[in-house]
């Protein structure tokens, strides 16, 4: 907003929708002299936001404003609302898809076959890191390999695999480029929840950043040890073990 820049302090992406009903509530001069301590109080309690505190989001509303001509504050803010309005058309779309991707994952997870072996997506969802998202990407853009349990097919596919370029005496290791934008994107946060949460993923994360690797490569190695560890699950129709993995 630039002629009240230190709301997005608040939120830098306004992506949030406690931000929007912030912006409609503040964003006209007039509306912002009476926000008081108890409505931001109230906002902040709706939305269940702990990061910041009422008096912070008081003192960002309050903050001085950016001297603009005549009319840019009110044309801003008829251009704030319409976007408002359809950002929030959006978010409703987007929480409705996740209700159905999840009882479609409910559904997968709970089919048995005619042998009583656990279903793939039990076995995927059972990884620590691997939540609804990155479980409904890997089913959805992987389902040749899991089905075929191609390990070293899905690493090239999902970007984990890096390339070797040789060139007469010399060779260099690089990044894939050429792969599955969604796959990469689910591996990668599954790695980054996955040294979050898991002891051994974080231990291997911290040797190979100990060893110069760079965050991003550091990810996708640990990326590739989850991807080999869940093919192995696959093959043997297992749910995630700690005591198991750690024994191995």
């Amino acid at each position: 907003m630039r002629f009240h820049p230190d709301l997005l302090t608040l939120s830098p992406s306004a992506d949030e929708p406690w931000f929007w009903n912030l912006l409609e509530a503040t964003g006209d001069c007039g509306k912002a002299a009476t926000f008081s301590l108890a409505k931001s109080r109230s906002l902040l309690a709706k939305y269940h936001i702990r990061r910041h505190a009422a008096e912070d989001v008081l003192q960002a509303v309050k903050a001085e404003r950016v001297t603009v001509a005549p009319g840019t504050t009110s044309a801003a803010m008829i251009h704030i609302k319409a976007a408002i309005a359809q950002v929030r058309i959006v978010d409703e779309q987007r929480k409705q898809i996740r209700k159905e991707i999840d009882t479609l994952l409910g559904k997968l997870a709970a089919t048995e076959n005619k042998t009583e072996e656990l279903a793939d997506a039990a076995i995927i969802l059972s990884v620590p890191g691997i939540g609804n998202a990155v479980g409904a990407t890997l089913l959805a853009e992987a389902s040749q390999s899991l089905t075929e349990l191609d390990y070293r097919a899905l690493r090239a596919y999902s970007g984990v695999a890096p390339v070797t370029k040789r060139s007469g005496k010399r060779s260099s290791v690089m990044m894939r480029r050429a792969c599955n934008e969604r796959l990469r994107n689910a591996i990668y946060h599954w790695s980054r929840v996955s040294i979050q949460k898991d002891d051994i993923s974080r231990k291997k994360y911290a040797a190979l950043r100990a060893k110069g690797h760079s965050h991003g490569r550091a990810l996708r190695t640990v990326g590739d040890s989850l991807l080999r560890q869940l093919f192995s699950m696959l093959r043997h129709r297992t749910i995630y073990d700690p005591g198991r993995r750690q024994a191995a």
